[in-house]
């Protein structure tokens, strides 16, 4: 039986961000795999510039992921300061830009979910440089101040590390039920990658969050499975 490192992520509000066309902004309803990775990095107290054995890091963690039942979706507007374009001259910082002496004002749409509830599983590959006590420890008293998605968006309560092993809908179930007395109801499909023994897919989706760069800002495809991880009765 596999182990899992079970953790609850809820707060006013969450960003979980995909593919940004233009000024647009949007949020898928669950938190994305770079979301969850950067998490962690920020409990562990893993900088952002750090690229020594990153993409081992990056590599050796799955998650099995369920979020609530009717998030609430909402969208605000943000007005930004940006220099106006030229191809001749590079802004390498924010501060650069805003030193520019000719701004103009453009308008982005933000998009969030309000108090959602997610209970995440984390399972550890063989290699990974950080094993779920690790982590759980982390978790317990974070280095830096983990956020959800966005600096704007913190944590709303503790985290609730919990280590276990057995059957993965049992677990998932016990660790649900203990966790959801001031919660809404959670959803029982979730999202997995990889082979989860005792989890049936009943679709396979394609989302691109896998980090490759943070330099460059880039992300790999990855293929996730979507289906029931806790029965109904259980609720």
């Amino acid at each position: 039986m596999k182990k899992f490192l079970f953790f609850q992520l809820t707060g006013p509000m969450v960003s979980w961000g995909e593919a940004a066309p233009g000024g647009d902004r949007h949020s898928l309803n669950i938190p994305t795999k770079s979301a969850l990775l950067g998490f962690m990095q920020s409990c562990l107290g893993i900088p952002r510039e750090q690229t020594d054995n990153i993409e081992k890091f990056w590599s050796s963690y799955n998650f099995i992921v369920c979020g609530s039942e009717n998030p609430v979706w909402s969208s605000d507007y943000h007005t930004i300061q940006v220099p106006r374009f030229d191809k001749k001259k590079q802004h390498l910082t924010r501060k650069a830009e805003l030193e520019n002496d000719q701004l103009e004002t453009i308008l982005s749409q933000r998009d969030f979910y309000s108090d959602v509830w997610y209970v995440v599983a984390v399972h550890a590959l063989s290699e990974a440089p950080y094993k779920l006590q690790d982590l759980k420890t982390a978790m317990e008293c974070p280095k830096f101040i983990p956020y959800l998605g966005r600096k704007a968006n913190p944590t709303g309560l503790y985290l609730k590390p919990t280590i276990a092993e057995g059957d993965i809908k049992s677990q998932f179930s016990l660790y649900v039920n203990e966790c959801r007395k001031d919660f809404p109801a959670l959803q029982r499909i979730g999202y997995w990658e990889g082979d989860v023994e005792g989890l049936t897919p009943k679709r396979v989706m394609k989302r691109r969050d896998v980090p490759v760069s943070r330099k460059q800002w880039l992300f790999r495809e990855r293929s996730i499975n979507c289906g029931e991880v806790f029965p109904e009765e259980k609720m």
